[in-house]
């Protein structure tokens, strides 16, 4: 598990969920652009073979790909937009209450 250790010690565990298609990897790579302090433990469905990703993804409740997944929560489905970016961005440099 990968995990981003913000200033006050507090883990976040950040996931991706992928088909492996063109919009999945473009959307990966958008994130890897623009938040490039975080560590994004990324499944991809063509790796699981035990269906173990299937099982996490019930699990958290993700229902379409690509979808990026913190602390157990889905906060981002689909290739996001410049202003869903900057969001993150802001989450992401913004202390964890």
């Amino acid at each position: 598990m990968r995990t981003v250790t913000e200033e006050e010690g507090t883990k976040m565990r950040v996931e991706f969920f992928s088909a492996d298609c063109r919009l999945c990897d473009q959307t990966l790579s958008l994130l890897s652009e623009h938040l490039p302090g975080v560590n994004i433990e990324v499944h991809r469905a063509s790796e699981c073979v035990d269906g173990s990703c299937c099982a996490l993804a019930a699990r958290y409740g993700v229902r379409a790909v690509p979808s990026l997944v913190v602390n157990g929560r889905v906060v981002l489905v689909g290739v996001p937009d410049e202003y869903t970016l900057k969001a993150l961005v802001t989450t992401w440099s913004q202390p964890l209450s």
